[in-house]
């Protein structure tokens, strides 16, 4: 199993240098490499500035390369931002779906 993993900025370094997080379309090129074949892809996004509406964007956009797997679920951890998991496979060169009978 591979990991991408996107560190929110937190603390006082990230804030003195106004730090972004990873944009959302770099983010799904980077688990379109690791998702290679037909790996599933989870994806948790904390949500601190819109970055799940962002996301999700993203992933509207590209939907006839990808293949939705469960529809994006949202959490939230005591004394953490809320988050949304979106889970998915990145389809193979065709952009079809394979269908069992």
């Amino acid at each position: 199993a591979d990991c991408v993993l996107a560190m929110p900025p937190s603390g006082p370094m990230w804030r003195a240098m106004d730090a972004p997080a990873c944009p959302p379309r770099e983010l799904l090129e980077a688990t379109r490499l690791v998702g290679r074949g037909s790996a599933e892809v989870v994806l948790v996004v904390a949500d601190r500035a819109g970055d799940v509406a962002a996301t999700a964007q993203e992933i509207l956009q590209r939907h006839r390369e990808l293949e939705i797997l469960a529809l994006p679920q949202d959490f939230h951890l005591e004394g953490s931002s809320p988050a949304t998991v979106f889970h998915f496979r990145w389809l193979g060169q065709r952009g079809k779906v394979k269908h069992v009978q």
